[in-house]
């Protein structure tokens, strides 16, 4: 469920490039990638869970696989989580039932559509119904980590394209 976004690496027009060069380029892109490309990320995820009552945390991860390939991680965590999983992959049709008495309204408008609209009222209304089973729910894939990197790959890639630009002069 994290957001995934490749960039492929960039490569010296020369042979013999300067190593230290290489260093300062690393570092430059250590620090965008843990300040503007996590915020950036974070964001995005944000919105998508503006207004939750559990809306999960997303922290950055940065790491080093191997030695080749830097990169962040950004996935929910906390409590929300498993709303976020819910909602973003979807769930299979099942009955819902209780030993208790369930009481909720009729109809209700989510904040987020299948397909990828945002922004719905997320508002119950109708009669009050009192049941100990529902039927059977499911709830349509969302695909909320796609639909993410969708938005934001370009301009990652622009900022990432201008750190290293920044970075050889």
């Amino acid at each position: 469920m994290p957001v995934n976004i490749r960039i492929e690496p960039i490569l010296p027009k020369k042979k013999d490039y300067p190593l230290s060069e290489f260093k300062e380029l690393k570092a430059a892109l250590k620090k965008w990638l843990l300040t503007d490309a996590a915020n950036l990320v974070q964001s995005e995820m944000e919105k998508t869970t503006e207004g939750w009552n559990t809306a999960p945390s997303f922290p950055a991860v940065y790491s080093e696989p191997y030695g080749t390939r830097m990169q962040i991680v950004v996935e929910p965590k906390g409590k929300g989580t498993l709303n976020w999983k819910r909602i973003s992959e979807g769930t299979g049709p099942r009955p819902i039932t209780s030993n208790t008495v369930m009481v909720f309204p009729i109809n209700y408008a989510p904040k987020t559509t299948p397909g990828g609209r945002y922004g719905g009222p997320g508002k119950k209304s109708g009669p009050i119904a009192r049941t100990k089973q529902v039927g059977v729910h499911e709830i349509k894939a969302r695909k909320f980590s796609l639909l993410i990197a969708g938005r934001i790959t370009p301009r990652i890639e622009r900022d990432a394209q201008a750190v290293v630009n920044r970075a050889l002069r």
